[in-house]
């Protein structure tokens, strides 16, 4: 999962500019000027991925529509500007750009640096704003609308362009701010621009027999597209592994969720991913979003047709991650196959608190009222001709745990003996506890079919919710 960031780097030299020049301005001497003024040059650099390094400016996973088109820094003591700093708008049809210089001088102190690309001031209530005035009321905490409706396709993932993202034509919002003294030595500082939405590209494979067309794309759990949906500023970094800052968490400004139906597709006749092995992206944004699920998981579906022609049919992907930070970049392998996943579930429970099932097409969650053994029998069936195929096997490695909440061994969690897969009996066993909680399991299964080896990648979802027989008899 790559993090996307791009970065305004600020390398101390002298001026007294308040604007930039087109080529970043004149060559300054280097050493300071008699007085309290310390010379500032700013430098502006673009990196994508918390593994690019700031030096090489180097980016594989950055594509057109998503580099700085425009952008502008205030300068800030005390809640009053010092400075704001424009650059000569790009023009038009000329590439965004990875790196732009200009220059400034500041005195001594600490300053509140607010860093923005693909925006404009009269967007924010600074058109007009010069040095001394006060910035606008709850500045720090303005918020933002950004609405990213639509898809892009393309037979390769490098082959996203600004035609493919008809949603983003003035370029991606970033913005940032941060703290920083500055003092008569200060020769460099580095300030960072951040995307103010998350990019999803599906890696999709169909290795049926027969081509499949997408109709649409559903992602659960969103923050709404509605006026002022997204805080302006970032959360506070956190630092990974490698020492590079990157957003840690999502900002969010209103608990709303939605589900978000992405369309768009070829003129509603759907996209179509050949048969055998072929290959599609797609690709969209979203806005920052934490999962509010049982399960905190975010929930991906495709909507197909059938490859022959018939009804569509939903395939689900509950997905391993909770939140979607400003700047994320989520690439998601997805595999489109001919069959479904068919689930009888036996328990041994007392008539009144059998365990609920729900089938999602191919995922399965059951939820239980009462302890004691079950019983889950998969079947596979193939969806273009519905015809059972017995050709599947399951070893026991193939049944592993995802997540439990609450954690642990059995016994502890809400499990008493954890599933495992029979090979004789050909089902998934196991003992419920009385311990409320939920636990995800992935399945892999593997299809020979005429001469193909297949294997299907299912999610099993397990929840306990104890029933209070006493409750429940005065309720009667």
């Amino acid at each position: 999962m790559k993090k996307l960031l791009s970065y305004i780097c600020l390398v101390l030299a002298i001026s007294c500019l308040w604007g930039c020049g087109p080529d970043g301005g004149p060559e300054i001497d280097p050493e300071p000027v008699a007085g309290s003024y310390v010379p500032v040059k700013l430098q502006l650099g673009v990196v994508a991925s918390k593994e690019t390094t700031r030096a090489g400016y180097s980016d594989s996973l950055n594509t057109s529509g998503e580099l700085m088109k425009n952008w502008f820094v205030v300068i800030a003591r005390n809640h009053q500007i010092d400075t704001i700093i424009t650059n000569t708008p790009y023009h038009s049809g000329e590439q965004e750009r990875a790196l732009d210089d200009c220059w400034v001088r500041l005195q001594p102190g600490k300053y509140v640096f607010y860093s923005f690309a693909n925006i404009q001031p009269s967007e924010l209530g600074l058109e007009g704003k010069k040095k001394g005035d006060e910035l606008p009321d709850d500045f720090e905490q303005y918020k933002y609308h950004v609405e990213i409706p639509k898809l892009a396709f393309a037979d390769h993932w490098t082959d996203f362009g600004d035609d493919s993202q008809p949603f983003f034509k003035n370029g991606i919002p970033m913005s940032n701010r941060q703290e920083i003294a500055i003092s008569k030595d200060t020769r460099t500082v580095d300030l960072e621009v951040i995307r103010m939405v998350a990019k999803v590209q599906l890696s999709i494979t169909n290795t049926s027999s027969h081509p499949i067309a997408i109709k649409k794309v559903v992602l659960s759990d969103q923050t709404p597209n509605s006026i002022e949906n997204l805080m302006l500023f970032p959360a506070a970094d956190a630092v990974d592994e490698q020492g590079i800052a990157h957003v840690g968490k999502p900002n969010l400004c209103t608990q709303q969720k939605q589900v978000v139906t992405y369309e768009g597709l070829n003129d509603k006749n759907g996209y179509v991913v050949s048969a055998h092995g072929g290959k599609q992206y797609i690709r969209f944004y979203v806005n920052e979003s934490e999962a509010t699920d049982e399960n905190k998981y975010f929930v991906l579906q495709l909507h197909t047709d059938d490859g022959n022609g018939g009804e569509l049919t939903h395939r689900y992907a509950m997905l391993n991650w909770r939140q979607m930070c400003r700047n994320d970049f989520r690439m998601i392998p997805i595999q489109l196959d001919d069959y479904a996943i068919e689930w009888h579930v036996e328990a041994f429970s007392p008539i009144g608190v059998l365990p609920q099932v729900e089938e999602d097409n191919n995922n399965l969650t059951v939820t239980f009222g009462y302890y004691g053994e079950f019983h889950i029998i998969p079947k596979v069936r193939k969806i273009s001709n519905q015809q059972l195929v017995d050709s599947w096997n399951i070893s026991n490695q193939q049944v592993s745990e995802v997540v439990s909440t609450p954690a642990g061994e059995a016994g502890t969690c809400i499990f008493d003996t954890k599933p495992c897969w029979n090979s004789v009996s050909r089902r998934i066993e196991g003992e419920m506890g009385n311990r409320s909680g939920t636990s995800v399991y992935q399945l892999k299964m593997t299809l020979n079919v005429n001469g193909d080896r297949l294997t299907l990648a299912r999610k099993v979802r397990f929840v306990m919710n104890p029933v209070n027989f006493l409750i429940e008899n005065e309720r009667k």
